[in-house]
């Protein structure tokens, strides 16, 4: 199908303070790029001035937008592992975004299957001896899923498409400790 490069978003709070990560990975998990922003901490003036709209604007204003800007590599799609992250919308930036959960359900009966949870959630059976996965879309657009569902079907045989996520959260709690 073509080069499928994924990318990797997450963000995490602590401190009353916000950090955000993306690592960019080939098909098979090996990085190709990682940013990370330094901590966003809220002054009070912030927090009372944006009141609930604050942890929004410090996520996709200040957050993403800053690591979109930094990257080189193009991500055929955008994983996140929170679906609050991509709701209401397909896109992070330009590019299509998904939530991705690992799940304690029994397996699927083959690789590559599918059942339809909603009109935006899917659970897919990975090729790897795991259990499936979840995948969240942010609208239901149907060609937009089955785009990424052809992406997902083509590089689980590879690697555990969720684990990276994992990998960017130590990075990042690496990140805060440093800052401690």
């Amino acid at each position: 199908m073509g080069v499928n490069n994924l990318g990797y978003l997450k963000i995490v709070g602590k401190n009353n303070g916000f950090l955000g990560g993306f690592m960019i990975t080939d098909d098979s998990g090996i990085p190709l790029e990682f940013k990370y922003t330094e901590p966003v901490v809220p002054s009070k003036i912030q927090e009372v001035i944006y009141g609930k709209a604050l942890k929004k604007y410090i996520k996709e204003d200040v957050i993403i937008k800053s690591l979109l800007k930094e990257i080189r590599t193009i991500p055929s799609i955008i994983i996140v592992d929170d679906p609050s992250e991509i709701m209401e919308k397909d896109k992070i930036g330009k590019f299509p975004a998904v939530a991705i959960q690992k799940t304690s359900l029994p397996q699927l009966s083959s690789p590559g299957e599918t059942q339809r949870v909603k009109d935006k959630e899917i659970i897919f059976q990975p090729y790897q001896d795991v259990t499936p996965i979840r995948i969240v879309f942010g609208v239901a657009d149907p060609e937009l899923q089955e785009k990424v569902l052809l992406i997902i079907e083509e590089i689980s045989p590879k690697m555990d498409i969720v684990e990276p996520l994992e990998r960017v959260e130590k990075a990042l709690n690496l990140v805060w400790e440093k800052k401690d």
